[in-house]
């Protein structure tokens, strides 16, 4: 008598349960994998979205320049710096190294404006130094995830205050900008940027 060949049923389904069961753990792993992916990029994004935030905060202060500027609505003078609750921005201040490759008719400083609206910062910038006006603003979201922003001034003394200039007729110069933002997704941050 002749032994059949082949596999036997069983065999069969142990087979196939095997080849489902390291199919499963396959997906999972791949799905794994992507996931870890996804959540990565988001993070590398975020952290390249606050390096761009700190580094142009960073810049703008670094290049600031004790120059005040006129409204157009106004002959008063505007403080170089200025911050300062009720204020529509947290922080503005005139900069230099506004750059000027084109040789165009302007100024190479600039001023330039930080605004927190919502869970943004915004950057502004006025395209002529004297006699801003509405017209000439420019601005654009720098940063999302915001949930609180604080600033502080130091004059020569060391003394802090959180609006600037001082109302007391003080001939206080500033030395030292503290900026404090709070994220959604991180805690408190804070850096301080000596001023020229």
């Amino acid at each position: 008598m002749r032994r059949q060949q082949g596999f036997t049923l069983i065999e069969v389904l142990v087979a196939m349960a095997i080849s489902a069961v390291i199919g499963m753990l396959s997906y999972a792993a791949l799905s794994g994998n992507i996931t870890s992916m996804d959540v990565a990029q988001k993070h590398q994004q975020r952290l390249a979205d606050l390096q761009l935030f700190y580094n142009v905060l960073s810049r703008d202060i670094r290049e600031f320049i004790p120059r005040p500027v006129r409204s157009l609505d106004s002959t008063d003078r505007l403080p170089a710096l200025q911050t300062g609750v009720g204020e529509l921005y947290w922080l503005s201040l005139t900069r230099g190294g506004w750059r000027n490759p084109l040789s165009l008719p302007r100024s190479e400083l600039q001023r330039v404006a930080y605004r927190w609206e919502g869970d943004k910062i915004y950057r502004g910038q006025w395209l002529v130094l004297d006699g801003i006006s509405d017209e000439s603003y420019r601005e654009s979201p720098i940063i999302d995830e915001v949930s609180n922003v604080e600033i502080n001034v130091f004059d020569q003394q060391g003394n802090e205050h959180s609006v600037w200039p001082l109302n007391n007729g003080s001939s206080a110069e500033p030395q030292m900008v503290e900026v404090i933002v709070t994220f959604n997704d991180l805690d408190e941050v804070r850096r301080i940027y000596a001023l020229r």
